[in-house]
């Protein structure tokens, strides 16, 4: 099972670790610390940095990997711009799914990478 071909939210459909977030709550924020990262199985959020909008979630997204995956503090504060559910992922289920399912660690990096790349880009259009 490759994860490129398969639906994301599928591989998640039996996860029992689930959070509802009501529109206009916080699931997090920048600097917290954390134990899950979060996949929206549906709902929308607003993705902020420094209290930016840089990116909206959507059903599918990925939310919280670096924190996991890196044991980093939150990077971006989450509000739930819709009720929202999400699957919750802690580190022993996201270290089974990084050995059991091919190429999800390597989706994940992606996911950090593009985001860093955007970062990169705001900071040098901020420069200018």
């Amino acid at each position: 099972m490759n994860i490129q071909v398969i639906n994301l939210l599928s591989l998640f459909d039996s996860e029992e670790e689930q959070v509802t977030l009501p529109a206009g709550n916080v699931l997090y924020r920048q600097g917290d610390p954390g134990r899950y990262m979060y996949v929206m199985k549906y709902g929308a959020a607003d993705i902020l940095v420094d209290g930016r909008l840089v990116e909206k979630a959507s059903a599918g997204t990925v939310l919280g990997e670096a924190t996991v995956a890196l044991g980093k503090p939150r990077s971006a504060t989450v509000v739930a711009t819709e009720d929202s559910r999400l699957i919750a992922i802690d580190s022993k289920r996201y270290a089974q799914l990084s050995t059991g399912v091919p190429g999800f660690s390597r989706y994940l990096a992606g996911v950090m990478r593009g985001r860093h790349l955007l970062e990169d880009a705001r900071m040098a259009t901020r420069a200018v």
